[in-house]
């Protein structure tokens, strides 16, 4: 049965790397460890060399999700610096975010998921 399941898990990934926007993305539930490495490697090798590949840090706040001001940046320039956050960053691409379930509730990324669901149903 292990075998089966990893098999499928196997044509996922060859699946969404093919089209990752028709599917939607997937879900990953898998302990930390080998077999979720392993998997995501492979599925990275499915994908096209260009195809950009972000994770999404656990201590990320909203600025670095979504961009904004780079506080630092614009201290030193004397002008406004503006920074990319990981969403732009992974247009187009692979936004992995690890234990997305232990990520704290954030409502600006349930309207940002909502809006890209309700995007993808009027295509």
């Amino acid at each position: 049965q292990s075998l089966q399941i990893w098999d499928d898990a196997m044509l996922a990934a060859r699946l969404l790397a093919l089209d990752p926007q028709g599917l939607g993305g997937a879900v990953l539930s898998a302990p930390a460890g080998l077999a979720r490495d392993l998997w995501l490697q492979i599925f990275k090798g499915h994908c096209a060399t260009e195809t950009p590949w972000q994770k999404l840090p656990h201590s990320a706040d909203e600025s670095r999700i979504l961009g904004g001001l780079d506080l630092s940046a614009s201290l030193q320039s004397g002008k406004p610096v503006m920074q990319e956050g990981v969403l732009r960053q992974a247009h187009g691409g692979v936004l992995v975010c690890s234990m997305a379930e232990r990520l704290p509730r954030r409502d600006y990324l349930t309207r940002i998921w909502d809006l890209a669901l309700a995007a993808r149903q009027a295509c």
